[in-house]
């Protein structure tokens, strides 16, 4: 990948009342020499003011709209200064800013594929109601996409920015974790491949709760696949494709200190 195309590559990171994090999220992502813009949804603590205290770029919502409209934003951003891709990235500080290479490896090798930092070493670490949410979803996206998909709901990701020019999805606040999986689904489904680098269950001493709620937004999550999949006649061939096929992860990395924070 060439430094032009590099520096064509920006993060994304969007923000609610992260000032316990943002800084130290932006300086671990900063030092791969990414352009980064922070989207700050409407906090009511310091989270813009610091943010700005940064080299990132600071875009603000006057009031919290949720993450899908804060990822939009951000998306929406970065195509006009000419993005050929999009890493998006939470900022709670959950997310191991040292994957950001293999990452990057994984985006030389499928430049027109989405790519998941899926969360699959260590799952003793995760709470239990928690993964077995995200399991839950995985099973009802992987069919939907007629692929493999692990850690659906993995908020750091990678989009080619020609997948967002073709497709519209919801970005309304009630919407907003339902988003990053129905855009999963919208991507199969216009020919989009799905791959996943393997990660770490990792949380942090002090991170704060969620704004994840495994009960409730797995719900919306599973109406809206219900949704599409009535919509497709079931769709079994998706089903029979996301069992059969075992390809999603790019690689599989040894479990060692260098791949775990």
């Amino acid at each position: 990948m060439t430094n032009q195309q590099r520096h064509n590559i920006w993060l994304v990171i969007p923000a609610h009342n992260e000032a316990e994090t943002i800084v130290d999220v932006i300086e671990q992502f900063s030092q791969y020499d990414l352009p980064i813009v922070v989207i700050d949804d409407g906090s009511s603590d310091q989270t813009k003011q610091l943010a700005e205290s940064t080299a990132a770029t600071v875009l603000t919502h006057p009031e919290n709209s949720g993450k899908a409209a804060a990822l939009m934003t951000g998306f929406n951003y970065v195509l006009q200064q000419g993005a050929i891709g999009i890493i998006t990235v939470d900022a709670d500080n959950q997310h191991d800013s040292s994957h950001l290479r293999e990452l990057m490896r994984a985006i030389e090798k499928h430049p027109e594929s989405i790519i998941i930092a899926a969360r699959y070493f260590d799952r003793k670490n995760a709470p239990g109601l928690r993964y077995m949410a995200n399991r839950i979803a995985d099973f009802w996206i992987a069919w939907a996409c007629g692929q493999q998909i692990w850690d659906s709901q993995s908020g750091y990701r990678f989009y080619p920015t020609s997948l967002i020019k073709k497709i519209t999805i919801n970005a309304e606040k009630s919407h907003s974790f339902v988003f990053e999986s129905e855009i999963l689904i919208a991507a199969a489904n216009v020919g989009y491949s799905i791959f996943g680098i393997p990660t770490a269950y990792f949380f942090p001493e002090g991170l704060r709760k969620s704004h994840f709620r495994p009960a409730h937004d797995i719900w919306l999550i599973t109406k809206m696949v219900a949704k599409f999949l009535l919509s497709k006649k079931l769709f079994l061939g998706g089903l029979w494709r996301s069992l059969r096929k075992k390809t999603f992860f790019i690689t599989m990395l040894e479990k060692t200190e260098d791949h775990i924070r």
